[in-house]
């Protein structure tokens, strides 16, 4: 978990500067219709996990919540987003400023997935 606190540290860092009129290129996100969903582990305020949308996801945790749309969006082109999507795979590779994170989730089950981040692999349960 502390790892992925400092991750979010660096991300906001690095993610967020001022904003002028220029259109960010990025690709945008797309996670495949199998994932879309909130997958968490822990109970009550001790949830951690993910949350897929059609063309966004986000990492949330205790007191803590990061969508990547937005960060993207909003980094006038110095983030930038890779995908690879398979019938039971998603994999996200972010970039910015020479720094590179990626995030590999596999389905176990419609139930479960496997999700290997910057800071170790988990299973984490549909909600």
């Amino acid at each position: 978990m502390n790892k992925l606190f400092y991750f979010c540290i660096l991300f906001l860092i690095f993610g967020c500067s001022s904003s002028d009129d220029s259109k960010n290129n990025s690709s945008p996100l797309n996670p495949p219709t199998w994932i879309q969903g909130k997958w968490s582990m822990g109970t009550g305020d001790a949830q951690s996990g993910f949350d897929f949308k059609s063309d966004d996801w986000c990492i949330f945790g205790v007191g803590l919540s990061t969508c990547w749309k937005s960060t993207i969006e909003s980094s006038n082109g110095q983030y930038k987003a890779e995908e690879i999507i398979g019938k039971s795979s998603y994999v996200t590779k972010f970039s910015v400023g020479g720094i590179n994170q990626t995030y590999t989730f596999l389905k176990i089950s419609d139930k479960q997935i496997r999700v290997t981040s910057p800071t170790g692999t988990l299973v984490y349960d549909k909600k």
